[in-house]
Formats: structure tokens, sequence, C-alpha cells
């Protein structure tokens, strides 16, 4: 039988070395087709679908910024901390999809666009106009998003952090303090402040993740993670020999990567944001200024500075089924054996 596949052009497939397959929802390279939790975010497809939700947007997002937190459950967005600024206060979101947490505000796109809340310095909480968004992040005074033109910034310019540099294709954006850098189709690009080299990009082999820190950055390539920037902290020295490192998340002077199922974290660890608890199968991760936090079958758990009970996590509403069996780990009386409900 002779099959016809639609052209569909590399920049806009999912899955560009496989002609069976288009769409790859969460980026794991596995097509949606044999995917059992196309968006990988511990429910499976399976139970999605039996539960009404779609099984191609994650529900579960977290960030962590300054003072405050964020995340994404079941319930909707729900954030903790200081709230000098309202950054705690999470107006009314309409399905959401995309959380970012910056320095002391907070940005999400739902069904509306982009939606910001918290303190607004020189317009960081007031996006620009936008065409189709598709993600967003909040920097420090701050916010960034891609849409169908691209890379969009709007708020503080101190740093020449609007000054968005020729992007080709970019799939990915990542900001936190005074500098943002974009994954595209020539590799990994930096802009806004230079300060201790942040923005200044090493010789990379197919990067494949990106992620800004507070004065450096990390990203993922062939070689595993490679970073640059500020050291003092051993943030760039102290790499560690990782096996598969699949997320990155770069923090105020330290990053942890998600490595083989594991959270393995570098650089300043005076709070002990570096030395993750126990975790059971984590799949999300962020590093925040001197706290860090992470989502496995537990729920959502944080770890480091807890000032203004940043890290002390409220009741969350966290559905997980590691079998893909379609039947939630918390009532499955063999979570990890499909065959044993």
């Amino acid at each position: 039988m002779l099959i016809l596949m639609a052209m569909v052009e590399d920049g806009q497939d999912g899955m560009p070395l496989d002609a069976s397959e288009i769409k790859d929802s969460d980026g794991d390279g596995i097509g949606n087709s044999v995917d059992t939790d196309d968006d990988n975010d511990g429910v499976s497809d399976v139970l999605e679908n039996a539960s009404g939700r779609n099984s191609e947007v994650d529900d579960y997002l977290l960030g962590t910024g300054r003072k405050f937190s964020c995340a994404m459950d079941g319930d909707g967005v729900k954030c903790w901390g200081r709230n000098a600024y309202q950054q705690t206060d999470v107006p009314t979101l309409v399905n959401p999809t995309k959380l970012s947490v910056g320095y002391q505000h907070a940005c999400a796109m739902d069904d509306t666009g982009v939606v910001c809340w918290g303190r607004d310095v020189e317009g960081s909480t007031v996006p620009s106009v936008l065409s189709n968004p598709t993600d967003v992040m909040a920097g420090k005074f701050y916010s960034c998003a891609m849409d169908d033109t691209g890379v969009v910034c709007w708020g503080r310019n101190y740093k020449k952090q609007m000054l968005i540099p020729d992007l080709s294709n970019p799939t990915s954006v990542s900001s936190m303090n005074q500098h943002t850098c974009a994954v595209d189709d020539t590799g990994v690009v930096c802009w806004g402040s230079n300060g201790h080299g942040r923005r200044t990009v090493p010789s990379l082999s197919n990067a494949t993740a990106a992620s800004a820190g507070w004065a450096h950055s990390c990203a993922i390539d062939d070689s595993g993670v490679v970073c640059w920037g500020n050291d003092n902290s051993g943030q760039i020295s102290n790499v560690p020999e990782l096996s598969n490192p699949t997320v990155i998340s770069s923090g105020g002077f330290h990053s942890c990567a998600l490595d083989d199922g594991n959270v393995v974290c570098w650089g300043r660890d005076n709070a002990g944001q570096s030395t993750p608890p126990t975790l059971v199968n984590p799949t999300k991760l962020s590093a925040g200024y001197d706290n860090t936090c992470a989502l496995d079958d537990t729920g959502m758990v944080c770890w480091g500075n807890n000032g203004n009970g940043k890290s002390t996590v409220p009741a969350m509403n966290i559905v997980t089924d590691n079998d893909g069996d379609g039947v939630d780990d918390a009532v499955d009386a063999a979570k990890y054996d499909a065959s044993v409900q």
C-alpha cells in the first residue's frame, strides 16, 4: 500500500527525521503516535483523554523567582512566598498552558494570550502586541515571548534586553536577570548584559536547550552540559559529568539538570539550593535565585532558602500515571506495572 505523506518543512516538523511522524508535542524525540505521554507531564494519554484533559498540553509547570515561587497544577496557577508587589496574587487565567516566574513578577499564557502580574517596572507586566504567542519568559523587570514573528520583549531596556538579534526559527527562550538566551537553527544566541561574559556563547555542538541564570548561562549539547559566564561559586568550572541530561535550569549562582531520572545541582550551596532531597521520578525542574523546585511522583518539592516561605509548597492537585495504564497512581495497586491495576 502506498502512503502519501504531506510535505512539512523541517522547521515546522516535530520529527524532521521520521517521515511517519510530524508531531512531537513534548519534544522528547518520541512521536505522538507512539508516545504514551505526549506532553510529558507524568499523566498518561489514556488517563488524560478519559478525564477530558488535553493530552498534548502539560498540566504541571513550576517556576522560582527571587523571593517567591509559582506552580500550575490540576486547579490552575498558584504562587507563594513574598507578596510585596502582588506577585503571588494570581489573576484569573483561562486554561493556562505556560508559566514563568521572574525577579518580582510572573507571566502565564492562557486562552486570552499572555498575562503578567506582580511588580511593573517600565511596563514589564504589560505585554506587547503578540501574534499567536507560544511561550513566555519573565526576567528581571522585563519579559519576553515567542510568537509568529519570533521573539518579542517588553519592559526595562537598560542593559539592551530589548535589542533582540536576528534569530532563525527560535524554538525556546530563557531569561532571568539582565540577559536572555534563545535556541534557534544556528544554536544558542544570547543578548542583553554581557557582564562576566554571560551572553558570550562558547562553541556548542547541536545545542538542544539553554537556560539564562543570574550572571551565567548553561546549555545542553552533544557533549552534555556546557556553562559560561560568572564562576564565583563554581557554577561554570564544577559542572559534573552527566549521563543523559534532558533539562537544564540556571539559577542565581547555581544550576541544576535532570539526568537519567535524577536531579543534579552544582555551584553555590549556602542555603542548600544545590543539595536535592530524595526525589521519586522527577520530571520537572526550576532553579531560582537561592532555592530550587522540582516535580516528582510525590508532587511539587522545593529546597534551599525558605525566606518568605518560598520553598514551602502549598497543597497541590497532582495526578501521575507511571505505568501508563490509565489509572491514577494514588489508587493503582501497582503503579509501575500496567498489568496490575
